[in-house]
């Protein structure tokens, strides 16, 4: 790795005098981020989890403003640049804060003045987010630093997949260190378990170490090599380790030239709680240049749900695999951008960054260049977003703010973080998803992405869960004709919701991490064969097989078609030999990598969502949404039994399969959508009205009293 050379610089305000922690707020009334002007009411007792953005003071913008001039010249002494200097402005784009950014923009402008030779570029990283137009651009900047920017000719360009900035330059990214297990555990599970038979079918008492296993792994094939009509015995497969997987392979990493044309880059961001980047979460270094300004297909390993579930899992660290994978990638940049021969840089990017507790209000500064450094700033606001939830609640509003609520879950990271952060030690919810509902208020307001619904990954994956729920319709609806009372129809839809769901879940593992799968299976197969060398049972071997591959055989992806070719092949003719060659020869010509799509690793935030709520309501002004929405999952009410049904229309409530129903803000007031809500939740808690509502306006860190911890005051 290569080493800063420029200091690390942080200050942060004094921590005031600490404050209980409030479990309800006495404002019942609270004002819609989504929907500036409109105003909830909330019932008495209901919890309001709120940040507590006063424990630390401020500093003047003046003072920080000073403190960054003083730095940054000192950076430029320190270069001891022969030329003027050319500086490269990587900012984030309209979707994030922008208090770090005008920053910079406000020293950048100032050094240029006492120094007229600096040239600088400004470079909105946008990852897979749509182009800003030049209104964006106006808005985000602010009218007056956006027209002294044109004045003195700016350059302000944009790197997004959807339309990649050229000239790109590419960097060869060594093979990803191991990440872990997480996605495709069945497999890994049936591995272990064949690992176990092999152990005590082969040497009993005797542990197999993956020395004897590799050693016993070459004999057979040297005895009785795999042969195909491509090939032949004199080019047997390389060996591979067990478990091992494509993801740790090398790939390109496709990068912005204008990285490699200035002499110091300079990457601005606000600190912000992150779902997977945990360690200093939003605003970094890293995420900018190997997120927001990288191609797609880097992207796509990233953003891969191996990586993903990995950080947000229970036991998930700071260092998660999320944050592992960009470090190694920006070694790796480094490395290039400093010894490729055409390179003006002269050192590693430098970052500036802050934490705003509440608008408008600087509370800590970073500047330097080693990215752990910034947890500096990532404690205050992890303090200062740290909120108790004493009681599980059943209702949940989540409010979406109106710069992220550009599409259907694109808002939806608040309820997101309270689902991952609901466990054993930290109950959060009610006991059952059927006595809970999630209410989103969202504008829903980049019509680019699909008018709102998600930019391409997402409404793609999005449909592929439509056509798993209008596959089933017709069985469903007639089961639930005849049913008698409404918790047997509940009964067959909560049975027929996990079905899809589940399948839901292997098909966006599979497309994430197709080359994975198939580097597990060809390890299964290569055991198996070796069970079946020492009369391991017939059935048993096909069992396994047909478990492994008939969980992701689909016709909803490319990939899931080429598992369900292997599972009809095997099944036509059950030979591992031919097996094992058929994937080798699919590995070879499967380069599509596409992964989730642009954008598409969010539908594991709705996956989430719905796996702990029974009923999700999206309340928008979005029609094109709206509609979406009622074909993406239909009302099964009127298939129910008159009786039933009628019950159910008479009250205005759907019943899908999903739970998904949106609510029309352009016919119903904010606190029409609310009290819908609570409909929802009263006909699901018929025989208890002691239910719990909780507002939730952003991300938080969430803690039930009784696992109060240390973490509360780091």
């Amino acid at each position: 790795m290569v080493e800063p050379i420029l200091p690390n610089f942080c200050c942060v305000a004094k921590g005031l005098e600490e404050t209980a922690i409030p479990e309800i707020d006495p404002r019942l009334e609270q004002a819609l981020s989504s929907f500036p002007g409109q105003t909830l009411t909330l019932p008495m007792g209901s919890y309001v989890l709120a940040s507590r953005p006063n424990l630390y003071g401020t500093l003047s913008r003046e003072r920080v403003l000073a403190e960054c001039m003083t730095y940054l010249r000192q950076a430029l002494d320190h270069l001891g640049l022969s030329s003027p200097p050319r500086l490269l402005l990587v900012l984030p784009d309209k979707t994030r804060t922008n208090i770090a950014a005008h920053l910079l923009l406000d020293v950048v402008l100032s050094l240029q003045t006492e120094c007229p030779g600096l040239q600088f570029t400004v470079l909105f990283g946008l990852g897979t987010h749509p182009p800003m137009t030049e209104q964006d651009l106006e808005q985000w900047l602010e009218p007056q630093r956006y027209h002294q920017l044109k004045i003195r000719g700016i350059s302000l360009r944009q790197q997004t997949t959807l339309a990649p900035l050229q000239p790109q330059a590419t960097v060869e990214v060594r093979e990803f260190p191991e990440m872990s297990a997480s996605s495709f555990s069945a497999l890994h599970q049936a591995i272990t378990q064949l690992q176990g038979h092999l152990t005590a079918m082969t040497s009993p008492g005797e542990p197999l170490t993956l020395e004897r296993y590799l050693e016993r792994e070459q004999a057979l094939k040297e005895t009785t090599p795999f042969q195909t009509a491509s090939t032949g015995p004199e080019n047997p497969p390389a060996s591979t380790v067990p478990l091992a997987t494509a993801a740790q392979q090398g790939f390109s990493l496709s990068l912005p030239l204008e990285l490699w044309q200035h002499h110091l880059t300079l990457v601005a961001g606000d600190t912000e709680l992150h779902p997977y980047e945990v360690r200093g979460g939003s605003g970094g270094i890293h995420k900018m240049l190997a997120v927001g300004l990288a191609d797609l297909q880097t992207i796509r390993r990233t953003h891969s749900t191996r990586i993903l579930l990995d950080a947000t899992s229970p036991t998930a660290e700071a260092n998660n695999a999320f944050v592992r994978s960009l470090d190694h990638i920006i070694a790796d940049l480094y490395q290039d951008l400093l010894h490729r021969p055409d390179s003006l840089a002269c050192t590693i990017p430098l970052g500036l960054s802050i934490a705003s507790l509440q608008p408008g209000c600087i509370n800590g500064l970073w500047l330097g260049q080693a990215e752990p450094a910034r947890q500096q700033l990532t404690r205050i606001v992890r303090h200062s977003n740290t909120v108790r939830l004493s009681q599980a609640t059943h209702l949940v509003i989540g409010d979406a703010d109106r710069k992220k609520g550009t599409d259907i879950l694109a808002g939806a990271r608040a309820l997101q973080t309270l689902c991952e952060e609901d466990r054993g030690d930290n109950v959060l919810l009610a006991d059952s998803p059927r006595q809970r509902v999630a209410l989103l208020f969202n504008p829903c307001l980049e019509t680019r992405n699909h008018g709102g619904i998600g930019n391409l990954g997402t409404k793609k994956q999005l449909d592929v869960l439509g056509q798993l729920v209008h596959e089933c319709q017709g069985i469903l609806q007639a089961q639930l004709s005849a049913v008698e009372t409404f918790d047997q129809a509940l009964t067959l839809v909560q049975a027929r919701r996990r079905q899809i769901l589940t399948a839901w879940t292997h098909h966006l593992l599979l497309v994430s991490d197709f080359p994975d799968f198939l580097d597990l299976l060809k390890t299964l197969i290569r055991m198996l064969r070796q069970l079946a060398s020492i009369n391991f049972d017939p059935q048993k071997i096909g069992e396994y097989l047909q478990s492994s591959l008939s969980n992701y055989a689909n016709h909803y992806s490319d990939e899931g078609r080429m598992i369900h070719q292997l599972q009809a092949a095997y099944l036509s003719q059950p030979d591992l030999e031919a097996l094992f060659y058929q994937v080798s020869n699919l590995q070879q010509a499967y380069t599509k990598m596409e992964g989730l799509g642009e954008g598409g690793q969010r539908a594991l935030r709705l996956l989430k969502i719905l796996q702990n709520f029974e009923t999700f309501l999206l309340a928008t002004d979005n029609v094109m949404v709206l509609n979406y929405l009622e074909a993406l999952d239909p009302d099964l009410a009127p298939c129910l039994p008159a009786p039933l049904g009628s019950g159910l229309i008479n009250q205005g409530l759907r019943f899908g399969l999903l739970g998904i129903t949106g609510i029309d803000l352009t016919r119903h007031a904010c606190q029409q959508a609310l009290d819908k809500a609570i409909d929802y939740i009263e006909f699901y808690n018929s025989q208890s009205k002691n239910y719990q509502i909780t507002f939730l306006p952003k991300p938080l860190i969430i803690k039930n009293p009784q696992t109060e911890s240390s973490d509360l005051r780091k």
